[in-house]
């Protein structure tokens, strides 16, 4: 059987933070900024929102399968 959606993005997330913390330690948040990376069902582009407040991920990513694969789905704003 497949993973479920949720361990895909569990790993992800999990993945992003933990290469934060082990290349910044506690004072990551600096390192996020610009930073773009992909993962298997996320994308990471952070931005900062505001002096006062925290940051954005400016990224969507959206998969399907097709033809008995996954492949990511273009689009366009």
């Amino acid at each position: 059987s497949f993973p479920e959606n949720f361990s895909f993005l569990g790993f992800d997330v999990s993945f992003y933070f933990l290469k934060l913390l082990n290349e910044g330690g506690n004072r990551f948040e600096p390192l996020m900024e610009g930073r773009k990376e992909k993962y298997f069902s996320r994308n990471f582009d952070f931005f900062k929102t505001g002096i006062e407040s925290g940051y954005e991920n400016s990224t969507l990513r959206l998969l399907e399968y097709r033809d008995f694969e996954l492949k990511e789905v273009v689009y366009s704003r």
